[in-house]
């Protein structure tokens, strides 16, 4: 019996069409089927690999939100502040409803010691760092 790749193997893929759906760059029909297809054949083969595969996902959108922190705070005026903020918080609000489905099967994976809630685990991890960035954009403006 031939098992599939493991995480190791499959995360590059996985990681290229996570970048694309967080900087909302077209992905094509077979990109998205086949991070679903990564995602749980890695979870079925290898569940010991399920916290890896959040650690990961969490680097990818820990580093994307604080590029969109260094955008929104590129802005010196209060208003144009405000608009970079807004637009970032729209993309935010988008990609949380994309983001996670590929994740899914995570949660379901009865082989696994710890069920996530995949949409709230990575709805969760965006909104702590975007907060992360509220408060500094507020201190920056203080002083």
């Amino acid at each position: 019996m031939i098992h599939p790749t493991t995480f190791q193997d499959r995360w590059p893929q996985m990681k290229r069409v996570v970048l694309k759906i967080l900087r909302q760059e077209p992905t094509s029909q077979v990109e998205w089927q086949n991070l679903f297809t990564d995602v749980y054949s890695v979870s079925t083969w290898y569940p010991a690999s399920i916290p890896e595969i959040f650690a990961e996902l969490t680097n990818e959108i820990t580093r994307h939100i604080k590029q969109a922190q260094e955008r929104v705070l590129r802005h010196d005026e209060d208003s144009a502040l405000l608009k970079a903020y807004i637009q970032e918080w729209s993309k935010f609000y988008e990609q949380c409803e994309y983001l996670p489905k590929p994740f899914v099967r995570i949660e379901t994976n009865s082989t696994s010691r710890r069920r996530f809630s995949t949409a709230q685990s990575i709805y969760s991890r965006m909104v702590k760092v975007l907060r992360t960035m509220r408060i500094s954009t507020k201190t920056l403006r203080s002083n």
